[in-house]
């Protein structure tokens, strides 16, 4: 059994009426949001992580060891050959 959100809830609050278009859009709405929590999270651990490393190690050559090591998989995923 699924409900469906009545019309009043995919209707824009009238604040939001006079932002960009997409905004009116009750899935576009409910994806930023997600987006918006899924990025701070990121930047939380990732702010966090550091914090820790340093805090325990107080090694600068460590962090950035750390912090490379972190978004290795990133930079070895986008280098194409040739």
């Amino acid at each position: 059994m699924t409900i469906e959100p009545s019309p009043e809830e995919y209707a824009p609050p009238s604040w939001l009426a006079r932002g960009p278009r997409v905004f009116r859009h009750y899935n576009y709405r409910l994806f930023f949001a997600g987006q918006l929590v899924t990025l701070l999270g990121t930047w939380i651990q990732t702010v966090a992580l550091a914090w820790l490393v340093y805090r325990l190690t107080h090694s600068l050559i460590l962090l950035g060891v750390v912090s490379f090591v972190s978004q290795a998989p990133i930079f070895f995923s986008t280098v194409t050959p040739g």
